[in-house]
């Protein structure tokens, strides 16, 4: 047994878990050991926390506008498409040349600098005095006979000034658990948090506070609700060292309010948490924001030439994921960014464009209303409608 009072700690891997869902990430088994540093080195911890995409890895492909120009040799033989519309075929089979590129390509922006780190901030050890720093060596000796025999503490970073039951406190997280520490004077731990005792957390955003779900002790409850400006480095930092501990991520609830919060307290967690949940809190922690709900999940097709439906849309309160069968990232639009949705009666499908790209979905025709009520509810009034079953609608797609 024994510890390390270190920014530089040593990779930690996740337990073996045979339900662990992120298999199917190709960072799964990449070392850490590399992106971290000693107590003595200064560099910035932003920095270390990410990795930087493998050296065989494929650059992303942009999506184009998916109706721009095409081929004018083409012409002919997209007029034979099942679409009724000659040109509307046409442009349906650009989109589905770009679709096979895309997915046979793609390497997110965040992918590539995360794999399955999540981007967090927490104080050094190398920003407090000597004093402070024997204080935290001090106290991972004191709990080394919590850890297995030949297992190594380390410590990741602190945050202060958080707040418990209205008290300041020092959060401290290692590789293991979470202190709760004296603000004041560090060498009092009120409270010493293993990451494996945590069964989910409760969130509230507008209250920056966030309820700790803590494994009964003979029946006793003993949560754990803390306030903070630093929110989100809490949330990130417990979903990355949960991760490595057990190789899952912390489910979460959404809550209104901190008042909201206080009701949860010391009860029963009142949902069961299904593979299907679990599988979008690796969604949101990898590719999306702290506390993002899920407002519509469905299988569709994104190929105008297929009805194999065999991707999910996923559309959340910030966004549209485009997402494999096993949960797997492929691509993503703001709903900020969404500037038009065209819906096609005579192939049941969705056209949804941002900025700069489009997405093809065969999808029910009712989720272009859900689509525009979430971007409504984030301040994007501004979306045109396209109907691609009119005449008017090509001269559209051409500007």
């Amino acid at each position: 047994m024994g510890n390390v009072c270190c920014m530089g700690r040593t990779g930690h891997t996740p337990q073996n878990n045979e339900n662990s869902m992120i298999k199917d990430s190709e960072f799964h088994n990449k070392k850490k050991s590399d992106h971290r540093r000693s107590f003595e080195q200064s560099d910035s911890r932003r920095e270390s926390k990410r990795i930087s995409s493998p050296k065989n890895s494929k650059p992303a492909v942009q999506w184009q506008n998916l109706f721009s120009q095409h081929s004018e040799n083409k012409k002919s033989e997209e007029n034979t498409a099942k679409i009724q519309k000659p040109i509307l075929a046409s442009k349906l089979e650009k989109i589905e040349e770009e679709r096979k590129s895309i997915e046979d390509n793609y390497k997110s922006d965040l992918y590539e600098t995360q794999g399955f780190l999540i981007d967090y901030d927490l104080e050094e050890a190398t920003n407090y005095t000597k004093s402070d720093q024997r204080k935290i060596i001090q106290i991972l000796d004191n709990y080394q006979e919590e850890l297995e025999d030949g297992d190594i503490e380390e410590l990741d970073g602190l945050i202060e000034d958080a707040n418990m039951n209205g008290v300041l406190i020092t959060m401290m997280f290692t590789t293991h658990a979470i202190y709760i520490l004296n603000s004041e004077e560090w060498s009092s731990v009120t409270r010493r948090v293993p990451f494996e005792s945590i069964k989910a957390m409760s969130l509230a955003a507008k209250g920056l506070s966030v309820l700790f779900h803590i494994e009964p002790e003979d029946g006793k409850y003993n949560d754990i609700l803390i306030s903070s400006e630093r929110y989100n480095d809490i949330i990130k930092a417990t979903e990355q060292l949960y991760y490595e501990c057990t190789g899952d991520y912390v489910q979460w609830n959404v809550a209104e309010s901190k008042n909201d919060l206080f009701t949860f307290l010391n009860k029963p967690i009142n949902k069961e948490f299904t593979s299907e949940d679990k599988n979008l809190t690796k969604v949101f922690v990898r590719y999306g924001e702290i506390g993002e709900k899920k407002l519509k999940l469905q299988l569709c097709s994104t190929s105008s030439e297929s009805f194999e439906f065999d991707k999910y849309f996923l559309l959340t309160n910030k966004g549209i994921y485009i997402l494999k069968k096993d949960f797997g990232m492929i691509d993503k639009v703001f709903l900020e960014n969404i500037r038009k949705i065209g819906k096609d009666s005579v192939q049941r499908s969705i056209i949804v464009y941002d900025v700069d790209k489009s997405f093809y979905f065969k999808l029910p025709l009712v989720i272009a209303d859900d689509i525009q009520e979430a971007a409504l509810a984030v301040g994007n009034s501004k979306i045109k409608e396209l109907d691609l079953d009119s005449e008017s609608y090509l001269s559209v797609t051409n500007n």
